[in-house]
């Protein structure tokens, strides 16, 4: 549950390696308006709930066994925050966890090593509400951090138009 997404990933695994049995994601927007208010609004909060539910019901459909539910920047950033975690338990019967900046760039780049990337390994995650960093050497993260700096909290705070001017584009990205 992120920002911007709420993605689904049901996966077998089989001698360590992940074979996907369904993805999918919903643009949730969770993020809007965050910056000004700090908080997730009351239709954001009903959307992902429903969302969480129907994913669930999904995956058990598929077999699941055990079902994982992770917040990503929204849940480190919003006040009301622990609303969120008790809809989503409410709605599905899981406990979902708040990742830490550097617990998800962890995850990104175990990920990345699962699907055969390159080694050595530098590479940055961006999301709605955060950029995750990370490097490592033969399969194993060394370093890796987290900025608050994502796709959607960099909208909110320099784009006024649509489409975005040349200016507004120049302030994102200088």
């Amino acid at each position: 549950v992120g920002t911007n997404t709420t993605r689904l990933l049901v996966a077998r695994v089989e001698s360590g390696r992940i074979t996907p049995l369904a993805t999918g994601g919903v643009m949730t927007a969770l993020g809007t308006g965050l910056a000004q208010t700090g908080r997730i609004t009351e239709a954001g909060l009903e959307l992902v709930e429903q969302i969480v539910a129907t994913m669930a019901i999904e995956a058990r459909a598929l077999g699941a066994e055990r079902i994982a539910i992770a917040c990503t920047a929204v849940g480190r950033d919003a006040t009301n925050a622990p609303e969120l975690l008790s809809r989503i338990a409410a709605a599905t019967g899981v406990t979902a966890h708040v990742l830490s900046g550097e617990r998800e760039a962890e995850l990104a780049f175990a990920g990345l090593v699962a699907d055969g990337a390159s080694d050595p390994l530098v590479a940055a995650d961006l999301g709605g509400g955060s950029l995750e960093l990370m490097g490592g050497v033969a399969g194993r993260l060394t370093w890796a951090t987290s900025l608050p700096i994502g796709v959607r909290k960099l909208t909110e705070r320099y784009v006024t138009t649509d489409p975005p001017t040349p200016e507004t584009r120049a302030a994102i990205t200088d």
